[in-house]
């Protein structure tokens, strides 16, 4: 794992991977920076390729599962637009650094990769056609005795 980021201090340069920074943050005191690192660069993506990979999966099956699954993509798809929230997280760690609440930081290598990955991910998202998930072979019909009836 590459570490996101660097922070200088007196006694030396410390690298942080995400999950060093989120513990870094919580041993600092700082518990809800600590929380929406965690929710925003561990849970959210984790979450969103598992979704996203079981939708690939699934071609057919019951009506039940397959509107469960388009309304689980509609909330993916939304929630790609909080993905902003990485970005407040970067401008709050600016502030604190600004106002001295935390020691001078330096972005690695990590960071560039993290977000790649967020942009990967949010593309995927977008380029998933969940009526691909409906496929009328799956549901036994002919789909070119469909298409002769809309004739």
């Amino acid at each position: 794992m590459f570490p996101i980021m660097t922070i200088h201090t007196h006694g030396g340069d410390v690298s942080l991977t995400i999950p060093g920074c989120v513990m870094a943050f919580a041993s600092s005191g700082l518990w809800p920076l600590a929380a929406i690192i965690f929710l925003t660069a561990v849970v959210v993506p984790l979450l969103k390729m598992a979704a996203l990979a079981q939708m690939v999966r699934t071609h057919g099956g019951s009506a039940r599962v397959l509107r469960r699954l388009t309304k689980f993509y509609r909330l993916i798809e939304m929630s790609g637009r909080w993905s902003v929230v990485n970005i407040l997280t970067v401008a709050s760690i600016a502030g604190l650094i600004k106002f001295g609440l935390l020691s001078p930081v330096t972005a690695e290598a990590g960071a560039a990769f993290f977000g790649a990955v967020v942009v990967l991910i949010t593309l995927a998202v977008l380029s998933f056609d969940p009526r691909s998930m409906w496929d009328a072979d799956n549901f036994g019909d002919d789909v070119s005795t469909t298409q002769s009836y809309r004739k």
